[in-house]
């Protein structure tokens, strides 16, 4: 038999855009919210303002309960027998911003205590919770705030007994319902397939006590690296490759611009007539295929093979060296774990890619919470607090740029251009990259490799949605839409102190 409950979802505000909430723990042990079956014709706020007043002695109004969630589960029937029945969790959240300890438990038939727990360090054992409860707090989208998105899929007559508007009659025809189930399993169909694998045997799990995330990383010399690279792959590069003339490589943190800067490269160096030994035309708006992921392609090969050496890549090397063409590669090392071992003598070009880190962090967690090595599990405020405390794939954002603003103080063969920069101003950013490559550019050319490179026109020309995904939204100001003042301003806060002695100047919008 199935039952239709409604829970209440009880928020107060906590200083740093963080939240509390109110639970029930049970006579048996479990966590539940405030919650009771729905009687037939209630209003769901109505209900709810009654659970929360009878439970815990909290009197807030009706009004203030809002749609936030709906769980599908099975609860365990606490009467002494093993079984449990199907539920249908209706949850109603609000924001109490009153005396926390007028919250009091007024059911001690039922509960145990009442007590306030942190949202996101909560602590709260996952295999004592149902309903509602388990399905807020694994979810990765909940937000406290800004989850009432389905707000308007409820009628509000059966929120707070308020009459509802009347619905206008809109007429579907059975080619609309085709189009739109078309559409929704396209939707459904895409995702992002990563072309490497695992390094299983140097894969470790990040994750935090109390909270339901995790990230799947490896590591070299204190940098968190994407599961796919070694300790074993990054070695043998540093021990065994030595850049000259003919390489070009470009380097960033990731989600800064990178393909847009291999594709800027790249057509610069097919305008002038110059080959390339490592690069595939056809896939130039690919991120993962546009060009060799230096430090991924090594750990792949040596992860693939009973070898100690990287034959394949030391093979396109020499032949490139031999042919005398450039090669062009893709990075997203520190500087000090990797270009400046393999470029001691300064021989290759460098060219390193910064953007702004509200818009890094927007994009890297649309990426991250899709890429399937990754695999980041958890929801946007964690992976925002991590992000800031560089406990991520690819680690510190800042700590990374200030070696690369660094370096290139030290290097001629290093160039700074922001993504921002060639996004606003292509025509000034591609010569400035070409020039940096002593190539020569009639302004024809520039004009063309600026229609080449724009975002409308790489997205057009590859069409797989693996790519699409990975090329996210191409923007500059998104953060906007995205990120909570709170987390603006952190992200501030930590920018100007780390840049402090910088001459960089970020680009926001």
């Amino acid at each position: 038999m199935t039952t239709v409950s409604v829970s209440a979802l009880v928020f107060h505000p906590e200083p740093n855009d963080t939240f509390k909430f109110l639970v029930c723990k049970s006579k048996t042990g479990s966590y539940q919210l405030p919650a009771g079956n729905l009687d037939y014709g209630a209003s769901w706020s109505n209900y709810a303002h009654h659970q929360v007043l009878s439970t815990t002695g909290l009197n807030i109004d009706a009004s203030q309960f809002k749609f936030s969630f709906i769980a599908n589960d099975k609860i365990p029937v606490e009467n002494g027998h093993k079984y449990s029945r199907h539920c249908i969790d209706i949850v109603m959240s609000c924001m109490y911003h009153g005396d926390m300890d007028n919250a009091r438990n007024l059911d001690c038939d039922r509960y145990q205590s009442v007590q306030w727990v942190d949202f996101r360090y909560h602590g709260l054992d996952e295999d004592k919770m149902y309903g509602g409860l388990r399905a807020v707090l694994n979810s990765s989208t909940f937000h406290p705030v800004r989850s009432n998105a389905y707000s308007h899929l409820v009628a509000m007559d059966t929120l707070c007994n308020t009459p509802a508007e009347p619905q206008k009659h809109v007429q579907i025809t059975e080619n609309d319902a085709k189009q739109k189930a078309c559409t929704k399993a396209k939707k459904t169909a895409a995702k992002l397939e990563c072309p490497f694998v695992a390094i299983d045997d140097e894969v470790y799990v990040i994750k935090e006590d109390g909270l339901n995330a995790s990230m799947n990383v490896t590591s070299y010399n204190g940098e968190l690296l994407p599961p796919f690279i070694s300790a074993k792959g990054v070695n043998w590069l540093n021990e065994h490759f030595r850049t000259n003339k003919r390489d070009i490589l470009v380097d960033t943190y990731a989600k800064s611009g990178t393909t847009l800067t291999i594709k800027l490269v790249h057509q610069i160096l097919s305008v002038s007539g110059n080959k390339i030994a490592v690069s595939d035309k056809s896939c130039m708006s690919d991120p993962w295929r546009a060009v060799p992921w230096m430090e991924a392609a090594v750990s792949q090969e040596l992860h693939g093979s009973n070898t100690q050496t990287a034959e394949k890549f030391s093979k396109l090397v020499a032949e490139s060296d031999e042919n005398d063409t450039y090669r062009v590669w893709k990075s997203h090392m520190s500087f000090g774990n990797l270009v400046a071992n393999i470029d001691a003598n300064g021989e290759c070009k460098v060219i390193h890619t910064l953007r702004n880190p509200k818009a890094v962090f927007c994009s890297y967690y649309s990426f991250f919470r899709k890429e399937p090595l990754v695999k980041y599990q958890g929801d946007m405020n964690t992976l925002f607090d991590w992000f800031c405390d560089g406990t991520v794939v690819h680690s510190n954002y800042w700590d990374h740029e200030l070696e690369w603003i660094r370096a290139a103080k030290q290097r001629r063969n290093i160039l700074l251009i922001s993504f921002e920069e060639i996004v606003k101003y292509p025509q000034r950013s591609i010569q400035k990259v070409a020039q940096f490559l002593d190539i020569a550019l009639e302004q024809k050319q520039v004009e063309e490799i600026a229609g080449q490179i724009s975002f409308d026109a790489m997205k057009k020309e590859n069409k797989s949605e693996g790519a699409q995904i990975l090329m996210n939204q191409g923007g500059i100001a998104r953060w906007k839409t995205v990120l909570s003042p709170q987390q603006s301003a952190r992200l501030d806060r930590i920018t100007k102190a780390k840049f402090r002695h910088c001459d960089v100047q970020l680009i926001y919008e």
